[in-house]
């Protein structure tokens, strides 16, 4: 790091090498691991385990890089910061956005783009360029719109009016995908979800529903606000003949359903239940079902999941917004479909007004695993992530 310093365009060249290095050891320590670290240490008072120290100490290391070559006198000086933004803009490309399973490392661009409102702007319009490029692999698309609602959700810092821009600029360009394909529907029903083919247009489906289930209490306090949301038409979006609901993962499915019914905004109740139905063993050509029945659903990956190393979370704490909204449980889920199944079932909205809150649980400790790294995370475990919030399992995101 000190070579880059001093040796003339060095600088790529070294932090690339340390970001292969930082990426390789993340990509080695899953969740489960590392919590399952910190338990022992703090259970027989012994003495944590190398790799986790090793990962920590590192992002340590590049913590305090990124704060030395963006700041003069502990103030962050643009021309000083751009040839190390530009830098890091383009491993991100290159290095960070295609690996899978990585845990940690992604938060150098959230503290990054928390230095500067240029930044931020930059690292979402990077991940919107790469989403809207159709000439970019699909996986590639999914995980770049992944990271803009991932960073949406979590970046403390990042302002209403750019969240709801962003939502406005997914959803515009959601219902465009659909008008284009309205042609090609014919013969196709809503049985029809084809990952392969719809994948990056079901991942911006799971943004928005995902973004707005987090800040839907900022994204509802102004009558302006409210008036935009209901511009976006999101109803027509859940109806669509690609069924989104069924493709998306059910916690984040079931979230948005609730949130936004109270709103009036989407009515998802009757179209769960259909989904639900349909997901039995069924015959047809047009079916994307697997042998029992499920179809597929998107890969449970959300960047920005809560922090867990302990020596390097004060770099993040002050920027990371936890969950701090309900869970909706199945079982909620059902008690309120009850009461409300005749109207679904003729299409009629159901303002969702004087029914109890439901109460929020005062204590849990989840050692669930990150997502996309287990078969159970696949069909949906946001529920589990969320309430590590609640009751954080590291200090520093209460």
């Amino acid at each position: 790091v000190e070579m880059s310093g001093y040796v003339a365009d060095s600088r790529m060249q070294v932090l690339c090498m340390l970001m292969e290095k930082v990426i390789k050891l993340d990509a080695n320590l899953s969740r489960d691991f590392i919590d399952e670290a910190y338990r022992s240490r703090d259970e027989e008072m012994g003495e944590l385990n190398n790799e986790v120290l090793a990962l920590d100490l590192f992002m340590n290391l590049m913590f305090t890089y990124i704060h030395g070559e963006t700041h003069v006198l502990e103030e962050y000086n643009h021309d000083k910061a751009v040839p190390v933004v530009d830098c890091f803009m383009k491993i991100f490309s290159t290095h960070v956005l295609p690996t899978f399973n990585i845990v940690h490392t992604q938060f150098l661009y959230l503290y990054l783009a928390s230095l500067s409102p240029t930044i931020c702007s930059r690292f979402l319009l990077e991940n919107w360029r790469i989403f809207s490029n159709p000439n970019t692999p699909s996986i590639l698309r999914q995980t770049a719109m992944a990271y803009i609602a991932s960073f949406l959700s979590r970046a403390s810092f990042a302002p209403v009016n750019l969240v709801m821009t962003y939502l406005d600029r997914i959803t515009s360009w959601a219902m465009s995908y659909i008008r284009s394909r309205e042609t090609q529907a014919s013969g196709m029903d809503f049985m029809y979800t084809d990952l392969n083919h719809h994948g990056p247009f079901y991942s911006a489906c799971q943004a928005i529903f995902y973004v707005f289930a987090f800040r839907h209490t900022e994204l509802t306090t102004s009558e302006t606000r409210m008036k935009t949301l209901q511009g976006m038409s999101w109803q027509s979006l859940i109806t669509s003949h690609l069924n989104p609901l069924r493709v998306c993962l059910p916690g984040v499915v079931r979230n948005f359903s609730a949130i936004a019914r109270g709103y009036q905004l989407a009515y998802c109740t009757s179209i769960i239940q259909r989904n639900s139905r349909i997901n039995l063993p069924v015959v047809g050509s047009l079916s994307q079902a697997s042998s029992k029945g499920k179809p597929l659903l998107l890969d449970c990956f959300f960047p920005f999941d809560p922090y867990l190393l302990e020596e390097t979370k004060d770099y993040v704490g002050q920027i990371y917004r936890p969950y701090t909204g309900e869970i909706i449980a199945d079982s909620d889920e059902e008690e309120s479909s009850d009461d409300e199944s005749e109207e679904d079932e003729v299409d009629t909205p159901d303002s969702g007004l004087g029914r109890k809150r439901r109460e929020r649980m005062d204590s849990y400790r989840s050692s669930i695993s990150s997502c996309g790294r287990t078969k159970r995370d696949s069909v949906g475990c946001l529920n589990d992530l969320l309430m590590q919030d609640l009751v954080p399992a590291s200090p520093g995101f209460a």
